[in-house]
Order: structure tokens, then sequence, then C-alpha cells
């Protein structure tokens, strides 16, 4: 997990009061779907080339929104998570 948490670096996980980041891979709105939103929201970031970040669409979390996050996205698109 990249040290991305609340704070000045190093950040430290205290379990599970700590973690922060996605539950289900590719639900960008947070509505435990990966569906035709999450799919808006990444193209309305499409070709961002810095700072960019997961809720943007940037799903393999290096700084942009690209045809590499664009295929994660498209490779989970339907799923539903518990």
């Amino acid at each position: 997990m990249p040290d991305d948490g609340f704070g000045s670096p190093p950040i430290v996980d205290m379990g599970a009061y700590e973690f922060q980041g996605e539950t289900c891979f590719g639900d960008l709105d947070g509505d435990d779907d990966v569906d035709i939103a999450d799919l808006a929201e990444l193209l309305g970031s499409y070709g961002t080339t810095t700072g960019a970040v997961y809720t943007d669409g940037d799903l393999d979390r290096d700084g942009d929104v690209d045809i590499a996050d664009l295929a994660a996205l498209l490779a989970v698109y339907g799923t539903t998570c518990p």
C-alpha cells in the first residue's frame, strides 16, 4: 500500500482505523459498484498528466489518467462489491 495516508510521511497504518483506501477497485464514486458514473469520472479526468488521484480515475496511482487507467476500469466494469 502506498504511503498516502493523512499527515506528513512516513505514515504508519494503525490497522482498520487508518486505512481509507478503496474497498472496491474501480469504484470512483464510492457507491459499491463500477458503472457508467465511474467511467464518466475517469473520462472527465482523462489526459491529466500530473497530480491525479485515485478518485479522478488514476487507478494505477502514477499521477496521471491515461489508457492504462481506462483499461483497468474496463476490466472491472460491471462489478458490484459487498
